[in-house]
C-alpha cells in the first residue's frame, strides 16, 4: 500500500511540475503574426483593405484570435476556450456587429469543410523572432508547397484543437489556414510574456448574438469580393 502512495505521490508531484513549471507553455501572453495573401493578386482592389496581421491573446486557458483592416471598421476573430474545446466568434463591419457561440461539434464540422492537408517536418531547422523552430512543407490542393515553421519550445495547450494542426501541440510559427475560402499565410512577427486583462476575452454588449449558419454567411460575405 505504501508503494502504491509513493508512486501516486511521484506523478501527482511530476504532474504538478509539468503543469506551473514548464518554461515552454505561455501561460499569459501576446503573440502577433504578419499575414499575407498568396492567391491574392497585388493588383488587386480591395487588397490594400486587408488584415495585415493577427493578433493572438493567451490567458490560460482562454485565447482570443482578432484580426483588424480598414482602420478599424473590419474587425473579426474569435475567443476561445481550450478545456471546454467552444468559441465563440464575432464580426464587425463598420456599424454593423455580430457575434455567434459555436460548440466543439460545430467547430469540429468547419474544419472538416477546409482542404485537406499534408504536413511534412523535416530536418531543416530555422529562427524566427528569436525561437528555433523546424522547417516543413505544407501540400494542399493544387497550391505549390508552402513553407511551415514549428516549434515545442513555446506552447498553448489546447491552441490547435479548432484547426487542421490539432494533433501538433506545440506553436506554428509560419502556417497557412483558410478563412471563409479565402488562403492566409502567417508568420510570427513578436512574442511577448505580459498580464492580460480578463476583459479581452469578453464580447462587447452592443453584439448582437445570431446562430451559426447566419453568422458564416455574414463572414463569407465580407470576403466574397475578392473571388
Amino acid at each position: 500500500m505504501s508503494t502504491i502512495l509513493i508512486i501516486a505521490g511521484v506523478f501527482l508531484i511530476d504532474t504538478v511540475k509539468n503543469r506551473f513549471f514548464d518554461q515552454s507553455i505561455l501561460r499569459e501572453g501576446v503573440i502577433v503574426y504578419e499575414v499575407s495573401y498568396p492567391e491574392i493578386s497585388d493588383d488587386h482592389l480591395l487588397k490594400p483593405f486587408l488584415p495585415k496581421r493577427m493578433v493572438l491573446t493567451v490567458k490560460k486557458n482562454l485565447v482570443r484570435f482578432e484580426t483588424k483592416a480598414g482602420i478599424g471598421l473590419f474587425h473579426t476573430g474569435y475567443i476561445m476556450d481550450t478545456k471546454a474545446q467552444n468559441l465563440t466568434g464575432f464580426l464587425k463591419l463598420i456599424n454593423v456587429k455580430y457575434a455567434s457561440a459555436f460548440n466543439h461539434d460545430a467547430v469540429v464540422s468547419s474544419v472538416l469543410e477546409e482542404p485537406a492537408m499534408i504536413l511534412e517536418l523535416g530536418n531543416e531547422t530555422a529562427s524566427i523572432a528569436g525561437l528555433k523552430c523546424s522547417v516543413g512543407k505544407l501540400t494542399f490542393k493544387e497550391i505549390e508547397d508552402t513553407k511551415i515553421c514549428y516549434t515545442e519550445d513555446v506552447r498553448v495547450p489546447g491552441l490547435n484543437w479548432n484547426t487542421p494542426y490539432a494533433e501538433y501541440p506545440g506553436l506554428f510559427l509560419e502556417y497557412d489556414i483558410f478563412k471563409s475560402g479565402i488562403h492566409m499565410h502567417l508568420k510570427l512577427r513578436e512574442l511577448r510574456k505580459e498580464k492580460v486583462s480578463k476583459s479581452a476575452f469578453e464580447i462587447p454588449e452592443d453584439y448582437i448574438y445570431i446562430e451559426n449558419d447566419a453568422y458564416n454567411q455574414e463572414l463569407g460575405k465580407t470576403f466574397k469580393a475578392l473571388d
